[in-house]
């Protein structure tokens, strides 16, 4: 925290600068063609989404007639968990805001209101026309449902994942097999339900359909489309990239609550996303598609300090020396399996007297060729660290391991997780050297760095946001996929509550000659988005630590990446494929 704290003081005027930016406008001035009064919404006013949007009524001219504004306020909140009593709570107690044009007005002025009670209010719009409106709030469950996955199975094609095009709702089954009697299993979004029978056998080499319902209960037809894909040439379809799922994930997993030290880390093997928290806890695995929690991996004798997974399906699993005299053995395991033991992949042992094992990264493929670091970290109040230790992996075994020193880059760090830095291979052939990610880089602040094979400086980008030093850059991975190779930057928030997002980079890095400039503005950046969070409060001390893996579908037709940001309270994935359309 010494690094972070010395920015504060100075920087109060630009933090207030920056909570406003990373928030949708409260107010938005309407166009001379539109209705003045377009929307009204209701916030929290206290506990961790203090500040939160609850609900948001779109208003029409219809509604205005009526006399009539009911807000809906959604049945479960967030939107993906099992919690009916934070909204039905929040519902006595409201900030309500409305958009409207400068040439309307709403009286009495919204304030806090009791959206359980009716309250009547006098809108008059721009030509003096009075509108005399009962304004109150409704509970309501969610018409939205849309299938995650569907796997189908059959005596002539085994078992294999269809392709769902939710924007058109279409489930490809892409394979040449005899698909004439199949099952399906069907996972649905959150609260959505399967109305079809999966376990009735049909012949899907002819079409059929899979109804789903929503919360409410309105129904959504599917049909599946047996086909044989095309894929583009490289890396994925941008417009393919969407949310799997978002949430807070506390409530919902059962993990520490944002005060808590942790030191976390993610993996996805099995279509599955592992979550370790570092703090000695057994590591939990959720479904990949939809982020349930299915239960605790199997550790059998591996120590969960750090988590990573490659290409192909594999994870690794690290101890964490962490206290002084910092000796012992670095034992990595290695599985391919939410429920069955690990086993021990490698043992290291060094004379560098340094916490270890906190932070672990992979790229490439472990049963074949891949690259594995690992860092050594900084003591609080005593020392930064400057060094990693590479693993190259040649034909499925460890062919080398050394240690390096980037002290001669100028780049340092810290203690894990929060003022530790990131050393990733940028490809599993280590050929294509490391990048590296820090809350304060040679810059002085956040920064990107790729750092060649001979430890020369490839690239340093810092970022071109003012409001860079409330951020903290040191969640990276690198992996392959269709051609092309691409690196994850999640920037971790340090102060949620001041209205500062993290945000996810992608990159694509086939071709590092696009990696100038700054980070955030480069020409390689291929997808940037801010990632909506639900801890609104500030800690004594900051615990902002996650980190971001991409992982490759085992058929090869999607990219998954997922994110976890603990201080910030955010945990989700994305998807995207390259079919060629």
């Amino acid at each position: 925290m010494m690094i972070m704290k010395k920015h504060i003081f100075a920087l109060l005027t630009v933090a207030v600068v920056l909570a406003s930016s990373c928030h949708k406008p409260e107010y938005v001035l309407p166009t001379a063609d539109r209705q003045g009064f377009t929307s009204i919404s209701a916030y929290f006013t206290s506990g961790q989404y203090d500040g939160s949007v609850l609900a948001r009524l779109d208003v029409t001219q219809e509604m205005l007639e009526s006399g009539i504004l009911c807000i809906p306020v959604p049945y479960y909140y967030p939107e993906e968990s099992d919690d009916s009593k934070t909204p039905m709570m929040a519902m006595s107690k409201v900030r309500m805001r409305a958009e409207l044009d400068n040439n309307c007005s709403i009286d009495p002025p919204l304030s806090i209101l009791n959206l359980n009670e009716m309250t009547k209010i006098r809108y008059t719009d721009s030509k003096g026309k009075v509108y005399d409106l009962e304004l109150y709030g409704k509970m309501k469950k969610s018409d939205k449902a849309s299938i995650m996955s569907m796997s189908i199975t059959g005596p002539n094609c085994g078992t294999f994942d269809a392709f769902v095009d939710n924007e058109n709702r279409i489930l490809y089954l892409y394979t040449n097999d005899d698909l004439s009697d199949c099952t399906i299993s069907v996972d649905v979004s959150a609260h959505a339900s399967v109305k079809t029978d999966g376990t009735v056998a049909r012949n899907y080499n002819e079409s059929q359909e899979v109804v789903i319902a929503s919360h409410s209960g309105k129904e959504y037809v599917y049909t599946t489309q047996k086909a044989i894909p095309t894929k583009i040439s490289h890396g994925f379809n941008k417009s393919s990239v969407r949310q799997l799922f978002n949430f807070e994930p506390s409530s919902r997993l059962g993990t520490p609550a944002y005060t808590a030290s942790t030191n976390p880390s993610i993996a996805s093997i099995g279509g599955y996303l592992v979550v370790c928290m570092g703090d000695g806890s057994t590591p939990i695995y959720l479904d990949g598609q939809t982020g349930a929690k299915k239960g605790e991996i199997v550790l059998g004798s591996a120590q969960p300090g750090a988590i990573a997974s490659d290409e192909a399906g594999n994870m690794l699993i690290c101890n964490h020396i962490a206290d002084d005299p910092y000796e012992g053995t670095l034992s990595i395991y290695k599985t391919t399996s939410v429920t069955e033991a690990p086993v021990l992949f490698y043992e290291y042992n060094t004379d560098t007297h340094l916490p270890r094992g906190g932070k672990m990264e992979v790229s490439g493929n472990l049963n074949s060729d891949a690259m594995i670091t690992i860092l050594f970290e900084g003591i609080s109040g005593i020392t930064s660290s400057s060094t990693f230790i590479s693993i190259q992996v040649k034909d499925g075994a460890v062919a080398s391991v050394q240690e390096y020193d980037l002290s001669g880059l100028g780049l340092s760090w810290g203690p894990a997780p929060v003022n530790a830095g990131v050393v990733t291979p940028a490809s599993g052939s280590g050929d294509m050297g490391w990048y590296f990610g820090a809350y304060a880089g040679m810059s002085g602040g956040p920064e990107l760095d790729w750092i060649k094979q001979d430890l020369s400086l490839g690239s340093n980008m810092p970022t071109s946001n003012g409001g860079g030093w409330a951020w903290n850059a040191n969640q990276i991975d690198c992996k392959h996929y269709n051609n092309a190779q691409y690196m994850a930057l999640l920037v971790l928030s340090h102060f949620p509550a001041w209205g500062v997002c993290p945000t996810l980079y992608v990159y694509d890095v086939t071709d590092t000659s696009g990696l100038k400039g700054e980070f955030d503005a480069c020409e390689a950046l291929v997808v940037q988005t801010e990632i909506e969070w639900f801890q609104m409060v500030n800690a004594g001390e900051s615990n902002s630590c996650g980190d971001v893996v991409i992982v490759p579908s085992a058929d090869g037709y999607k990219v998954f990446i997922y994110y976890f940001d603990q201080y910030a309270g955010a945990i989700g994935g994305f998807v995207a494929d390259c079919i060629k359309r």
